[in-house]
């Protein structure tokens, strides 16, 4: 089985690398934007990613602008947006996210999440 690539977009360091090790321990190939343009410009550069993590307030556009575009470029990826109460889960789901996480979240739940998003191989 291929490994699953994902891009993480966050402005802030600590919780982009916090993530970043999740996914790495997990097998996951992962790729960083520090703000909401870049996250678009690698959604768009060709490059297949299977699964977006995404912080909900950046520089230059939100997350829910990076979900929408990712939904579009790249059909069947995922989306989890993350958020300090910027935005409402109903909200976020209309407009494609997969799983809202509030910070700060529990790594437990980031993991819940990951293995209902993409059910472990037994």
């Amino acid at each position: 089985m291929r490994s699953l690539n994902v891009l993480v977009a966050d402005d802030d360091q600590g919780v982009r690398g916090l993530v970043k090790d999740i996914l790495r321990m997990r097998g996951m190939t992962v790729r960083e934007a520090v703000d909401g343009q870049e996250a678009v410009e690698a959604l768009e550069s060709g490059e297949h990613f299977d699964l977006l993590v995404t912080d909900y307030q950046m520089p230059r556009r939100d997350g829910l602008a990076v979900i929408a575009a990712a939904k579009q470029t790249i059909p069947g990826i995922k989306a989890i947006l993350l958020t300090g109460g910027g935005t409402d889960p109903i909200t976020a789901r209309e407009h494609g996210a997969d799983a809202v996480l509030f910070k700060p979240f529990a790594l437990d739940r980031f993991r819940e999440t990951l293995d209902r998003l993409f059910p472990p191989v037994v």
